[in-house]
């Protein structure tokens, strides 16, 4: 069993930590997408100002003028700073983006580029600074409404993500963009009334507004009105047919319908009309990884991370896939790697005791391996993680560690008996070798007889007289 973290529209993409017209080498850095319960602030919805049909379409900021000279500046150094992502300078790109946005003020890509930066080293404060600071200088710039938003929601701030909102919203009602922002915050604090009322109110401005269709959908999947949901999906896919976030949500409410292949189906077309879309890719490395095509789904992954390195949930399926691919060390490390980035994601460690329990490792022995595993889902149960199959999967892991433990024993007996058998046959040799050696032959030490005959005796032996002649 593999536990996986599913990417889903709203959110995420939306109001994701990336700016349209910012490079493409900088994605977003995402954890706690569905923002969660407002942590008991107050559940009151801010009043925003009803759009008026005689409200200018784009608001016209009134913006102090940036020379020639600087805006070239700017540019040279937003430029620089994207090289300097490309080697993979963070901290001279950083400090590019910092000097483009000084240059002109008005140039939001700069700043929203060092702002995921900053965010992605976890100076969420500083990364405001600058995001207010963008505002500030063009308080219409929807990319750093939306990443600011983003971070609010991220850190689990929702007053001031919903009241700053409404504060740009006044200023600036026309802007349908805001709006749909307000809405994704309504629907991070679980204000599902107030965000489908907001969304409907937008649509009656432009009824083809594809992001408040997508927020429509996005209320009635949690409100599991699966149908609805897939029906108005179906109207923002008619409407701009090349929309990747529509082809994710798509696959959503396929997966909630039960209905897997056209999920699938969904989530690829989502990855061909949005290659850097990296919740479409994971999604489907998730679906791949669930059908046994481990090859295409560690592809997939590796790409989403490449897109989203600094996001915890996208390593635990990357090591799924890997697992299932027996690249068991790789899937090890990335592992690891989720649980450095996201330390209250118990998933990781639950996945490191199944790698552990089911893996054949090189160089390290069963006792080695089962013991480890055992330790992870001890781990896992200590610091409240649950799940159905951990008992199982406990047991069986002591079983196989008794079973490992018993074999060594067993070989060791075996090796004593076979080294006890050998010793005592070498004994016997060496004591016939010693018999052998000892053995006396027949006449071996019989004094050594002549080789010559003796001489014939002169005299007649006898009574000693001489015969007479």
């Amino acid at each position: 069993m593999m536990r996986f973290s599913l990417c889903r529209i709203g959110l995420i993409s939306a109001l994701a930590l990336f700016a349209a017209c910012a490079t493409a080498e900088l994605k977003p850095t995402e954890d706690n997408a569905d923002g969660g319960a407002d942590g008991g602030e107050s559940s009151e919805v801010q009043a925003v100002p009803e759009v008026s049909s005689a409200a200018p379409a784009t608001p016209v900021p009134v913006v102090p003028t940036v020379s020639s000279e600087d805006q070239e500046k700017a540019k040279q150094s937003f430029a620089s700073g994207q090289e300097a992502m490309k080697r993979g300078d963070v901290a001279r790109a950083q400090q590019f983006f910092a000097d483009a946005a000084k240059a002109d003020p008005q140039q939001c890509s700069a700043s929203m580029n060092q702002a995921v930066l900053l965010a992605r080293a976890g100076k969420n404060d500083d990364a405001k600074e600058v995001l207010r600071a963008a505002l500030k200088a063009r308080p219409d710039c929807i990319e750093a409404s939306a990443n600011l938003t983003r971070l609010h929601l991220k850190l689990g701030e929702l007053r001031d993500a919903e009241s700053e909102l409404v504060a740009r919203i006044r200023q600036y009602p026309a802007l349908l963009a805001l709006r749909i922002q307000y809405v994704r915050v309504l629907i991070a604090g679980q204000k599902f009334d107030a965000a489908l009322a907001e969304a409907k109110r937008v649509r009656k401005e432009d009824e083809k507004n594809v992001p408040a269709i997508q927020a429509l959908a996005d209320v009635w999947y949690r409100e599991k009105k699966y149908e609805l949901a897939r029906d108005v999906l179906e109207t923002a896919a008619a409407i701009d047919p090349l929309n990747a976030e529509t082809a994710n949500a798509q696959g959503f409410v396929f997966l909630a319908l039960d209905q897997k292949p056209l999920a699938i189906e969904a989530f690829r077309r989502a990855v061909a009309l949005s290659p850097e879309l990296a919740e479409a890719r994971n999604n489907l490395g998730v679906l791949l990884t669930e059908a046994s095509d481990f090859a295409g789904a560690a592809d997939l992954l590796s790409e989403a991370i490449k897109l989203l390195p600094d996001r915890g949930a996208l390593w635990v399926n990357y090591g799924n896939a890997l697992r299932g691919a027996k690249r068991l060390e790789e899937a090890e490390t990335a592992y690891r790697k989720a649980i450095e980035l996201s330390p209250n994601d118990l998933n990781p460690i639950f996945n490191l005791g199944v790698l552990y329990l089911d893996g054949d490792f090189k160089g390290k022995t069963p006792v080695d391996r089962l013991t480890q595993a055992g330790t992870f889902f001890a781990d896992f149960l200590k610091k409240g993680g649950s799940d159905a199959k951990l008992a199982r999967y406990q047991a069986e892991t002591e079983k196989l560690l008794k079973q490992a433990k018993d074999k060594i024993a067993r070989d060791e007996r075996d090796r004593l008996k076979k080294a006890d058998a050998a010793a005592k046959a070498e004994q016997e040799k060496q004591k016939r070798e010693s018999s052998k050696l000892g053995k006396i032959d027949d006449d071996a030490d019989a004094p050594a007889k002549s080789t010559l005959e003796p001489a014939p005796a002169k005299g007649k032996l006898g009574d000693g007289k001489e015969d007479e002649k």
